[in-house]
C-alpha cells in the first residue's frame, strides 16, 4: 500500500495549473513585491464537527476529533490504479472556515457549510473543489 499525504493530488493539480498558464503570468517586473499569501491555522476544534465523516461514495473518510487531531483515509483513483492514503495532523474551525495541518506543516484552507449530518467543504483559491460528507 502506497502511503500519500492528503494534500499532494490537489496541490499536484494546482502546479499542473500554475505551469499551464505561465506564458499569461505577469513579468517579474510586474510581480515584484507580490507574494503567495501562506495559510495559517486558526480557531479551534469545533465540537459541532467532531467525529467521522465519509464521502458518499465512501472513498474518503475524516475522523476529526475534539483534541483538534484528525486522521484521513482515502482511496484515490487514478490511471494506474487504486492508490491508498492515510494522513495525520490537526484541525481547526474559524467563523466559515475549516483549516487541516497535515504532518509537512502546509495548512489546507475550506470554506464550509454544516447542514444538520451534512458537511460541505469547499478548497480555496482557484480550484474549487467540493467534499460532501455525511456524518457516521
Amino acid at each position: 500500500m502506497k502511503r500519500l499525504n492528503f494534500l499532494t493530488l490537489p496541490l499536484a493539480v494546482a502546479l499542473l495549473v500554475g505551469f499551464g498558464v505561465t506564458a499569461c503570468a505577469p513579468s517579474d517586473e510586474d510581480a515584484a513585491g507580490a507574494e503567495t499569501p501562506v495559510v495559517t491555522m486558526a480557531g479551534k476544534p469545533e465540537p459541532k464537527l467532531t467525529g467521522t465523516w465519509v464521502t458518499a461514495n465512501g472513498q474518503s473518510t475524516y475522523r476529526m476529533k475534539d483534541d483538534g487531531s484528525f486522521h484521513l483515509k482515502s482511496k484515490i483513483t487514478n490511471a494506474g490504479g487504486v492508490i491508498n492514503s492515510e494522513s495525520d495532523g490537526q484541525w481547526s474551525a474559524n467563523e466559515d472556515k475549516l483549516y487541516f495541518k497535515g504532518a509537512s506543516g502546509f495548512v489546507a484552507e475550506y470554506g464550509f457549510k454544516l447542514d444538520g449530518a451534512k458537511l460541505t467543504m469547499v478548497s480555496t483559491g482557484s480550484a474549487k473543489n467540493e467534499t460532501v460528507l455525511n456524518k457516521q
